[in-house]
């Protein structure tokens, strides 16, 4: 937890797990109060897993920050994140199985919101979020699909924290989901499209569909 005028500064994380239950999760700060928070010259690497349940919960995982207050602003300069997010998707509940709610590679919860051509998305610019030379990595993690075992929906890939198997324990039955990709750099609350890109922020797709 951060509150006040923050910086944050020449820090690698490398090989990390960082787990959260019912509250909030980031590579470098869980969660902030009200202030201005900068992080610069960063860079958390793939070997570093942010993991959360949630389900009922507002468990936020972010890259950077896992939840962002609502008086808050934040600057993102010199970055560079290729953490795995590892978070229990409450699809059946939401019916959005391809969002990973409260979750982002910057930030995992932004609570203001806006809206774009009829959908809600959380909305950055609100909070003063400026991003510069910043690098958002997606690995082999970022696509899943999921598959029913019984009365239960599971994602399908081996290693995950909460509600995974292993690909070879999938039927591929006509239960079977199709393929889905994260790629949110900021989540928003239950509901809330996560945005894909940002100004001042490079994405990189490190799999291959």
């Amino acid at each position: 937890y951060a509150e006040g005028n923050c910086t944050f500064d020449n820090i690698t994380v490398s090989g990390c797990t960082m787990s959260t239950g019912n509250d909030s999760a980031g590579g470098i700060v869980g969660r902030t109060g009200e202030g201005s928070y900068t992080f610069s010259n960063i860079t958390i690497d793939e070997n570093t897993i942010l993991s959360g349940l949630w389900g009922n919960f507002d468990s936020a995982l972010g890259g950077i920050v896992g939840s962002l207050d609502e008086t808050a602003t934040a600057s993102f300069q010199n970055i560079t994140v290729a953490a795995r997010i590892d978070a229990y998707n409450d699809l059946m509940a939401s019916n959005q199985w391809t969002l990973y709610r409260y979750s982002g590679m910057l930030v995992g919860y932004i609570e203001k919101e806006q809206v774009i051509n009829g959908n809600t998305y959380p909305d950055p610019e609100a909070h003063g979020v400026v991003c510069s030379n910043v690098k958002a990595i997606y690995g082999e993690w970022a696509k899943y699909h999921y598959c029913k075992t019984g009365s239960r929906w599971s994602r399908v890939e081996a290693g995950y924290r909460y509600s995974g198997h292993n690909i070879a324990d999938c039927t591929h039955s006509d239960s079977c989901n199709e393929l889905f990709v994260f790629d949110q750099l900021f989540g928003g609350s239950g509901g809330v499209r996560g945005l894909t890109a940002y100004d001042g922020v490079e994405v990189v797709y490190n799999y291959a569909l």
